[in-house]
């Protein structure tokens, strides 16, 4: 689960309680109680840690997007992968302790057109906000992407954000 889709969660559960009070539908279970919203995701954001400090080591970490097209964080290789029909295509990256710079993205010429690296973008930026990442996007596509969806661009380096908002939309 990802930190903007518990904010949208929570915020909706919060429009949807009785009184004010968040209903939640945890495995099917419904939980009508208080929860601060901080505390919340710090619970869900360590969840996540665990999950991912109990794989094996070299073990890739898989999430599907909603438009089913399975991504990977190779983080051995620093790239979000995507094999559709037999083709990889990726976005290349490079961690610098608690930053993340985007560097190159990919997509066949075949491949085109079918969202592939908007999925590959979001999956990415998604994942630089559970780890608390700084963005440093360098690859003109998740420059443009964060352009189009500026609800990513809290995540984006200061120094960046000002050319991001005077950027021309692609």
């Amino acid at each position: 689960m990802h930190a903007g889709r518990v904010r949208e969660d929570f915020l909706s559960g919060v429009r949807s309680g009785v009184n004010g009070t968040p209903t939640f539908f945890i495995n099917d279970l419904r939980h009508d109680d208080s929860y601060d919203f901080d505390a919340l995701l710090a619970a869900i954001e360590r969840a996540e840690q665990t999950l991912r400090a109990d794989r094996e080591p070299g073990e890739q970490e898989r999430t599907r997007a909603g438009d089913g097209i399975a991504v990977t964080n190779d983080e051995a290789a620093q790239r979000y992968e995507a094999w559709v029909d037999g083709t990889l295509s990726l976005i290349q990256y490079e961690r610098q302790g608690d930053r993340i710079v985007y560097l190159h993205t990919e997509v066949p010429v075949a491949l085109e057109g079918r969202g592939i690296a908007a999925t590959l973008a979001r999956t990415a930026l998604e994942d630089a906000r559970v780890r608390n990442l700084t963005v440093v996007p360098l690859c003109p596509f998740v420059s443009g992407y964060i352009r189009r969806h500026p609800e990513y661009l809290a995540l984006v380096d200061p120094a960046y954000q000002a050319r991001l908002r005077s950027a021309p939309m692609p």
